[in-house]
């Protein structure tokens, strides 16, 4: 992990009470209902602050279970066994666990690691893959631009965009095969509206939401120590004002619905 990244993911804004809501519970029940009833040791890599294994272990305690993340403050969340450790190099011996899963990591990788993580978690697999991703995302709407060096990234970090035939074809040349397929997390958005903002409101799409800019290391601004929050300025409370008369239109403007995750179950040929 380089200096950046230690920066990003051992922040604690990062991973404290992180995926609580209602739909991450959701996705992380449905995904403990997709393990095989078989399965009796299962590797989460890149299991981030525990939410998905600490629901599993509960619900399934027969099932042997361990952690991986790159990241000590994450893995600080997790109830059970755990080790440090990166998805391109994955401290485990080939076919070591009977179910791996991956939930909301692929999207994150580079291209020097990406297909490495591939040949990894279906090394250790010894039966079945299960993953998660965020489905058709549009990573140019999801931007964040930094208010020192001006750069915009994705304010997830998301480097790629997963739709049903890049999973349905995932890990052809690794010896899996595509079992099961769904999408999730039902969401409402609004018809148009995205290209209405960008028009009126272009700065919308630049608020800077990371605990570290990527490029320059420009932080998050730290709550003093005795709490007190920054004081809002008129310029920030004119905002304010502002962004809640255009909420007034969203209550008329026309709907539609989509899912936000996709998850995909693959089993190893000839098993």
């Amino acid at each position: 992990m380089n200096d950046f990244e230690r920066q990003y993911y051992e922040s604690e804004f990062f991973w404290k009470d992180t995926l609580q809501d209602p739909l991450n519970h959701q996705r992380v029940v449905t995904i403990s209902d997709l393990v095989p009833e078989s399965v009796k040791a299962l590797l989460d890599v890149g299991c981030g602050n525990g939410i998905f294994l600490n629901y599993l272990n509960q619900v399934r305690p027969g099932i042997k279970t361990l952690g991986i993340d790159r990241s000590e403050t994450a893995l600080k969340y997790l109830k059970s066994e755990k080790k440090v450790g990166s998805i391109d190099d994955l401290p485990i011996p080939d076919k070591n666990y009977d179910c791996v899963t991956c939930l909301e990591v692929l999207e994150h990788l580079p291209v020097d690691t990406y297909e490495q993580a591939l040949l990894q978690l279906s090394r250790v697999a010894r039966e079945y893959l299960i993953i998660s991703v965020p489905y058709n995302e549009d990573l140019e709407e999801n931007s964040n631009q930094c208010p020192d060096c001006k750069s915009i990234f994705n304010f997830d970090l998301h480097l790629r965009s997963f739709d049903k035939t890049k999973m349905t074809k995932l890990f052809n040349n690794h010896g899996f095969s595509l079992m099961q397929l769904t999408t999730l997390g039902e969401i409402v958005y609004l018809k148009g509206h995205k290209t209405y903002s960008r028009f009126f409101y272009p700065g919308n799409y630049k608020v800077f939401r990371v605990p570290v800019c990527p490029v320059c290391g420009k932080k998050q601004p730290v709550v003093a120590e005795n709490g007190a929050a920054p004081k809002v300025s008129s310029v920030s409370l004119k905002k304010r004002v502002l962004s809640t008369l255009t909420r007034i239109p969203k209550l008329i403007w026309p709907k539609g619905k989509r899912d936000y995750w996709i998850l995909a179950v693959y089993k190893r040929n000839g098993q």
